[in-house]
């Protein structure tokens, strides 16, 4: 039983690094692609919705979060192998 806890707790851990890694590589992104990404990927806004509330057209929100995604992947390919992030998953077309 020792074990099984140890291991939920070491991957806890491991959790804890690669969300950290994620968060700090996200932070280096520009804001407007922060944004987009935040809305549309992590709170699952539609790319119509978002670009209704920024004020621009959805192929802009759409341009924006495939940025964030392929700076995202430059920058999480330089992390070291155990801080590596699983990567993002896309958005379906519509909701």
């Amino acid at each position: 039983m020792t074990t099984d806890m140890a291991d939920d707790v070491a991957a806890r851990v491991d959790d804890q690094r690669r969300m950290a890694t994620l968060l700090a590589a996200v932070n280096r992104l520009p804001r407007n692609e922060r944004v987009a990404l935040a809305m549309c990927v992590w709170s699952e806004v539609s790319y119509s919705d978002a670009a209704a509330v920024l004020g621009i057209t959805e192929g802009s929100v759409r341009a924006r979060v495939s940025k964030a995604k392929a700076r995202l992947t430059k920058l999480l390919d330089g992390a070291p192998a155990e801080r590596q992030v699983v990567p993002l998953t896309t958005q379906p077309e519509d909701r």
